[in-house]
């Protein structure tokens, strides 16, 4: 199944969880907000909708959109009026731009938004990222999921003891409860074997198990892995994703918003099932959550804002722009941790 990438939106990928670090006092009164900042949030969520629509084939009615954008445009403007916060109309018109260019190829690891430090020092509430000096904001775990409000805090330097609540500094990463340093190497660099060796940005690590730069199209390949985005490797060069019809031996040959019908060998347009109605994961997919073995091939019950819910319930999923935070789904906001 195709999937689209909202990794670093200001929509959709700020972490959520309402916690011990929020305070128990009346909250002031929030900030107005500009009409401008209004308006560049509702572009970024136009943007994704139409990215889905190409990356999956998904499209919605206008009254489940203005459902979904209402949601958004309350993340989206509480992430630039929370307290020490980085984003600002701006960062979100960079989003936005960022998303037009992307890929919905799986490969594509360009962030969508690279967000920069806020103000907080270490020890300050937070709800994410932009909002501390530190460029992190840790939150604990709280039951299933993580508490909604975090405290800003330190980097880990390589050799500290870590859990998979902490972050480690840039090019390290917590693995067996401390901080490890991967070694960025470049063009021609040996990177299979080597241990915690990387290739540079933009690079892969090919079948001759060196780094090196994504074949363009047309040019001789051995795997897909080593062509360049939106490419694949067919008769051992690089090549375009197949069209609507074509025959195909799997879905990742297939263009965005295709898969390969397991009966036909060709590439196709699959279904969208509703909550509740059958489902394969190939030819018909759920409109909002996944199909799996998990969901006895039945797209998962959707929950409002305020319905229960729990991660390892697979038959039931929280609705777009929502997240499950202690029990409940809710809609993120960066301005209720103070």
């Amino acid at each position: 199944m195709t999937s689209i990438r909202y990794r670093a939106a200001f929509v959709g990928a700020l972490a959520l969880a309402a916690g011990a670090a929020c305070s128990s006092d009346p909250a002031p009164a929030a900030p107005p907000v500009d009409d401008g900042l209004k308006a560049a949030c509702d572009a970024l969520f136009d943007a994704q909708m139409a990215r889905e629509s190409t990356c999956t084939g998904v499209t919605l009615d206008d009254a489940a959109k203005a459902a979904l954008k209402a949601r958004a445009r309350t993340t989206c403007t509480a992430s630039a009026t929370a307290p020490g916060t980085s984003t600002d109309k701006g960062a979100v018109d960079a989003c936005t731009n960022a998303l037009a260019q992307s890929t919905c190829d799986a490969r594509d690891e360009r962030p969508l938004c690279r967000p920069a430090p806020g103000k907080l020092e270490s020890g300050a509430p937070c709800f994410d990222e932009r909002q501390c000096k530190s460029g992190f904001c840790k939150h604990e775990s709280a039951g299933a999921t993580l508490a909604r409000c975090g405290k800003c805090a330190p980097l880990l330097e390589p050799g500290a003891a870590c859990t998979l609540n902490d972050r480690c500094v840039k090019d390290a990463a917590c693995l067996n409860g401390a901080c490890v340093r991967f070694t960025v190497v470049g063009v021609g660099a040996a990177c299979v074997g080597q241990g915690n060796v990387k290739c540079e940005d933009g690079l892969v690590c090919a079948e001759s198990g060196k780094c090196a730069e994504r074949i363009a199209d047309g040019q001789p390949c051995k795997s897909s892995p080593e062509c360049g985005l939106d490419l694949i490797c067919k008769s051992s060069r690089c090549a375009s994703r197949l069209a609507e019809g074509a025959a195909c031996k799997g879905s990742e040959e297939c263009q965005s918003g295709l898969v390969c019908g397991p009966k036909s060998g060709k590439c196709e347009r699959p279904k969208h099932a509703a909550p509740g109605e059958k489902c394969d994961g190939a030819l018909t997919q759920c409109t909002t959550g996944p199909c799996s073995a998990a969901t006895n091939g039945v797209c998962p019950e959707v929950r409002g804002e305020g319905g229960a819910c729990d991660p390892a319930d697979k038959k039931t999923t929280c609705d777009r722009f929502l997240r499950c935070v202690e029990g409940a789904c809710a809609v993120d906001d960066a301005t209720a941790c103070k």
